[in-house]
């Protein structure tokens, strides 16, 4: 079972200052040791490069000062990590097996929404963060490529399911699950139709599509909720927003990477974290065969949902489609504009074995 798309690897990071999207979808370097040195994540798409400096950076969000606590780092790693992670089925090749690759680490399961806030209060020293979280943080983010959650083409579980057609669609309820697709949903409708969609949110104890119908024209949802809902509207009826994104784009789409904030000495866990996604990569079918019941997958869909739709390994050409992302919600109106984020070097070996081929 091959994971679509996992090609390059986390430790190919590149300095996107001054280069365009040609040369940095050509800096695929796999199992090359990276220098210690941090780079700079900057907004790049089409023929502009929009450079953004720290000193543009809102209040709250310049540089740690001296004084805060990192993770002391000991034996290679640092010990007693607090983890912060998507319970979702698609998080498993990312976490399964974590406390055996980071011992003494522990595992905190929250709702993606949440986890920004468990690092920002100091309950996480790394989560895998929505990526719009990382221009919006009040507390200086890195991203951390040892892992994340995205697709190249179709994601089957970022879904709008809506009651009319998609250029009458005004107004959304919204998923409060994830940042990340909300935003990408205001990106596309504005690209698209011109306009910005109202988002509403759901009611207390409403079912997932309750609203069509009584108001709302269309419903946001994420996650494991979809898959019973695949089948209560036509297909022309939903909208899977990792298709509409590449066809915008021609680029694929990362919904959520590891974070830490700037002043977290993290070791080398970034690079047992990427082991760690290699060696679940390559015993996929264990994997899904394990956790596809308990998320309320049927088997076989879980396989080709983990399998083929997800790419998890976050290299150049995904550092390049977060970029052009973050463009777009400056050109949207998701942000004010955007601001230069650091992107830590991973040190991993290339891809091997079931799991890791680029089909």
């Amino acid at each position: 079972m091959s994971a679509r798309g996992d090609r390059g690897s986390a430790g190919s990071s590149a300095r996107l200052l001054g280069l365009g999207p040609d040369r940095i979808a050509g800096l695929d370097i796999p199992g090359r040791r990276r220098p210690t040195r941090r780079y700079s994540l900057l907004a790049l798409t089409h023929n502009r490069t929009i450079l953004a400096h720290r000193h543009d950076r809102p209040p709250g969000n310049t540089p740690a000062t001296p004084g805060s606590a990192p993770v002391s780092a000991r034996d290679g790693y640092s010990h007693g990590l607090r983890i912060g992670c998507v319970g979702f089925l698609n998080a498993k090749p990312l976490i399964h097996g974590l406390q055996t690759a980071l011992p003494g680490a522990e595992l905190h399961l929250d709702a993606p929404s949440a986890l920004l806030d468990g690092l920002e209060d100091r309950r996480f020293d790394l989560a895998l963060c929505p990526v719009i979280d990382a221009q919006r943080a009040a507390t200086p983010l890195r991203l951390v490529p040892a892992g994340g959650i995205g697709c190249d083409g179709a994601t089957l579980t970022v879904r709008l399911f809506a009651d009319r057609p998609f250029d009458q669609v005004r107004t959304v309820v919204a998923d409060p699950d994830s940042h990340t697709s909300v935003a990408l949903l205001r990106c596309l409708w504005r690209a698209r139709y011109g306009v910005d969609p109202r988002l509403v949110q759901p009611a207390a104890g409403a079912k997932p599509l309750d609203p069509l119908g009584t108001g709302a024209h269309a419903a946001l949802l994420i996650g494991d909720k979809v898959v019973p809902e695949l089948e209560r509207l036509p297909e022309a009826q939903q909208l899977d927003l990792g298709d509409a994104w590449k066809r915008h784009t021609g680029r694929p789409f990362v919904f959520a990477t590891w974070m830490a904030r700037q002043d977290t000495q993290l070791g080398d866990a970034p690079a047992r974290l990427a082991g760690l996604l290699d060696r679940n990569l390559a015993g996929l079918d264990t994997l899904i065969d394990r956790y596809s019941a308990e998320h309320g997958w049927p088997t076989d869909l879980a396989r080709q949902y983990v399998g083929e739709y997800l790419r998890y390994r976050v290299g150049p050409a995904e550092l390049d489609a977060i970029a052009a992302f973050y463009a777009a919600c400056a050109d949207a109106g998701v942000i004010d504009r955007v601001h230069d984020i650091p992107v830590d070097p991973v040190d991993t070996p290339a891809p091997q074995g079931e799991g890791a081929s680029t089909a």
